[in-house]
């Protein structure tokens, strides 16, 4: 359907016994196919799996035990997608761990401070870990990560700036490895310090 509308938008539709030299020429009327996607820790990024919320995790203090974030993902594909495993990819001075998987009905943390209180909330309301079954269109599935500085250096980094998460490789059933992210690439989560100072670089938005 991407080259017939494609063609249609040039006023060149072809017969179907010409669509294979098309479809190896779309430069020369003007047309083009997908870019190649970038890759990130080697994964190309994702095409129908996507984060469809961002959140930023709002810390009072400069310590260790960060934030919590709990976000949207969705699967617009064809089919069921499978992960087995997922890395997330973040700042160098956060570390992001996936907690798991959850459709709410217990309630969701949301995003805010880690402290014991949230711990107990997050427990409760995770529905699993792995596998994480998305459903084609299903925008009913939330996945909850926690955002630490454990190092000192992480720690001061947070004073200056917020410190971003940008999405998370995913393994899937078959082994293949893809980047999930928001729809425009911009970040899924980040941890900022309240306590902010004038000239804090704050979390895009």
């Amino acid at each position: 359907m991407q080259i017939w509308s494609c063609l249609w938008r040039q006023g060149r539709l072809l017969r179907l016994q010409k669509l294979i030299v098309v479809a190896t020429g779309l430069a020369m009327v003007g047309c083009s196919t997908s870019p190649p996607a970038a890759t990130v820790a080697g994964a190309p990024r994702s095409t129908s799996i996507y984060f469809i919320e961002a959140a930023v995790a709002p810390v009072p203090a400069v310590t260790a035990g960060g934030g919590v974030i709990t976000v949207r993902i969705a699967n617009t594909g064809r089919s069921t997608a499978t992960i087995s495993h997922m890395d997330p990819v973040a700042d160098s001075d956060l570390q992001v761990t996936y907690m798991g998987f959850s459709r709410c009905n217990r309630g969701c943390v949301g995003a805010g401070e880690w402290n014991d209180a949230t711990a107990r909330q997050v427990e409760a309301g995770l529905d699993g870990r792995y596998p994480l079954a998305l459903q084609v269109h299903d925008r009913s599935l939330s996945l909850v990560f926690r955002l630490e500085t454990p190092t000192d250096g992480g720690r001061q980094a947070l004073t200056k700036k917020c410190l971003t998460f940008r999405g998370a490789v995913a393994t899937l059933q078959d082994g293949t490895r893809v980047f999930v992210t928001t729809p425009n690439s911009t970040p899924l989560g980040g941890l900022r310090w309240t306590g902010a100072p004038n000239g804090y670089v704050d979390c895009p938005q």
